[in-house]
């Protein structure tokens, strides 16, 4: 791949933009009633951790620097280097995802018609989505050895669940959808 990247720093990438993403659903559960919104934020931020933790777990096992060799802290040290050169992409995440944040919920309030359990739901499908990815494209990579066919199998539902996100919140948002903007070109 380009830059000398792996799969394993794709996967880590997309693991990091689902905790700034997490981050985002958690500040948006704050526009409603606050009381409300601190309960659910808490509960979501323990589920964030455990998911993320658990699917970097198995990230850095099967995927990670030294996969196979049993030593997961020695993996851990390994890619902190790598995660410092990310700064500017993740970086940039935070300002994506904070431009995002600033138009759609507080511009729009779009989130006043939603309580908190809808503004984080999305994110479960995101993280159940990667850890399909993790584990099927591991036994892939595992039975095949070939790295592309996980890299396929994540292009590939990645863009069918953000092609579905964004449909989704066209749709809940009251614009028009993609197939009426095309016809109306």
């Amino acid at each position: 791949l380009f830059f000398q990247w792996n799969l394993f720093h794709i996967l880590l990438l997309y693991w990091v933009e689902s905790g700034v993403i997490g981050w985002y659903a958690i500040l948006r559960q704050f526009r409603g009633n606050f009381a409300e919104a601190l309960g659910s934020s808490f509960l979501f931020l323990m589920h964030l951790v455990f998911f993320l933790g658990l699917q970097g777990l198995f990230l850095i096992t099967i995927y990670g620097p030294d996969e196979g060799s049993g030593s997961i802290s020695t993996s851990l040290v390994r890619i902190v280097p790598f995660l410092v050169t990310l700064r500017l992409a993740i970086l940039s995440f935070f300002i994506s995802y904070g431009i995002a944040f600033v138009k759609e919920w507080l511009e729009k309030q779009t989130n006043q018609k939603m309580d908190p359990f809808w503004a984080i739901l999305p994110m479960y499908g995101r993280m159940l989505f990667l850890q399909i990815v993790i584990v099927i494209g591991g036994f892939l990579v595992a039975r095949f050895h070939q790295p592309v066919l996980s890299l396929v199998l994540l292009i590939g539902m990645k863009s069918f669940v953000d092609i579905g996100v964004s449909l989704k919140r066209e749709a809940l948002s009251g614009e028009k959808s993609v197939k009426e903007r095309a016809s109306s070109i």
